[in-house]
């Protein structure tokens, strides 16, 4: 009898074992890590999230160095590194911001709310241009220099020490090194 009992209840075993790991491996996922990643930039055109009908292409930056942020108001880590991002505007970093499978309307919302720290606001809606750049999940960014290739890629949240010991010392040798050619 006791054998039958714990068989009955072995199904239910395995899927809150499984969950465990799947939620292990996920919460893992979120811990931060910076990757130097060289490459072209996907130069498709995108929506402006203020008007998704008018399109921004990441070329028209070519010229300056900057972080291209993919974020959303459905993720948590990304409403908490908000004020990262806010300080890293006080100090002159150009960030161009995509709402990645995102509500425009909550977005925009959102920015308004809490600050918008973007220089421009793109919309992913469907989360193609963030399958382009290889985006696993949302909060990941992208340092680009001036000529539109990517020289770093940042997943998940940042933090201010993230960005005083890695991200600024990253954009000052690009920013250097476009005065110097």
């Amino acid at each position: 009898m006791r054998r039958q009992s714990w068989m009955r209840g072995a199904p239910l075993l395995l899927v809150v074992l499984i969950l465990f790991v799947l939620g292990r491996g996920m919460l893992l996922h979120r811990h931060a890590s910076f990757e130097k990643k060289t490459g072209e930039l996907p130069m498709a055109a995108i929506p402006l999230l203020e008007h998704p009908t008018q399109f921004f292409h990441l070329e028209d930056l070519k010229g300056e160095v900057f972080l291209l942020h993919f974020w959303a108001t459905w993720c948590g880590v990304c409403l908490q590194e908000h004020p990262v991002l806010m300080e890293m505007k006080k100090e002159g970093v150009t960030l161009v911001g995509v709402a990645y499978r995102d509500n425009p309307k909550e977005a925009q919302h959102t920015l308004a709310k809490k600050g918008n720290p973007f220089k421009i606001n793109l919309l992913d809606a469907t989360g193609q241009f963030g399958i382009d750049f290889g985006v696993s999940a949302t909060p990941e960014t992208f340092l680009l220099d001036e000529n539109g290739r990517v020289h770093y890629r940042f997943k998940g949240p940042l933090d201010f020490a993230a960005y005083s010991t890695t991200i600024k010392p990253e954009i000052e040798k690009l920013k250097d090194a476009k005065k110097e050619a």
